[in-house]
């Protein structure tokens, strides 16, 4: 009780130990107790003490941060970054980079973030795309790997001006007399002269 042995902290993995303190100096050190095995363990580089890296220290007397840095080891989201932030936990392995926009249907840009961790947003026109989910919905689809305007009217027979369109992810309707066109199926009244809708007279 009265400190006759001098004792002081372990520092150093698996010596036994009964509370973090006989581990490391204080709160933010390198060394906890894990309770579970009641043996110091080295603190994690980085994580959450909410089911994730820093689970075992209860306590949190690592006082773990989120890492905010791609590849480091993560078991959830939350050991890489905040909701909404830059970084989460990609198939509950390794802190990923969020992507910039996308959608978190299957083969979008932020499929892999399965729980919308990083609460992605649909891409604007010109941003890069996976799939037609990544842009604005009716508006925009992606083409070729970049979102873009959906036209405003045509056919998508090829040649066409929804021809791009492969997905169906704009409604496009026939166009009017007066409307842009780039073939006759564009137009309501079969008739494109110079690139513009207007029936025969």
């Amino acid at each position: 009780v009265f400190d006759f042995c001098g004792c002081m902290a372990c520092q150093t993995d698996t010596e036994p130990c009964v509370v973090d303190e006989d581990c490391d100096v204080g709160p933010g050190g390198l060394y906890f107790c894990n309770a579970g095995t009641n043996m110091c363990e080295s603190c994690p580089s980085c994580g959450t003490n909410q089911g994730g890296n820093c689970a075992a220290d209860v306590a949190d007397f690592c006082q773990c941060q989120a890492c905010m840095s791609e590849a480091e080891p993560c078991v959830v989201n939350e050991d890489c970054d905040a909701p909404g932030g830059s970084y989460f936990c990609e198939a509950a392995t390794s802190c990923a980079a969020c992507p910039s926009c996308g959608s978190t249907q299957p083969g979008g840009n932020c499929d892999t973030d399965a729980e919308d961790f990083c609460q992605c947003q649909a891409c604007a026109d010109g941003e890069a795309c996976q799939a037609d989910d990544d842009c604005q919905a009716g508006t925009s689809f992606c083409n070729v790997g970049t979102c873009g305007a959906c036209p405003t009217c045509g056919s998508r027979d090829p040649g066409s001006n929804c021809a791009d369109d492969v997905n169906l992810a704009c409604s496009c309707e026939a166009c009017a007399d007066g409307e842009s066109c780039l073939s006759p199926a564009d137009c309501v009244s079969g008739s494109c002269v110079g690139n513009v809708c207007a029936t025969p007279e």
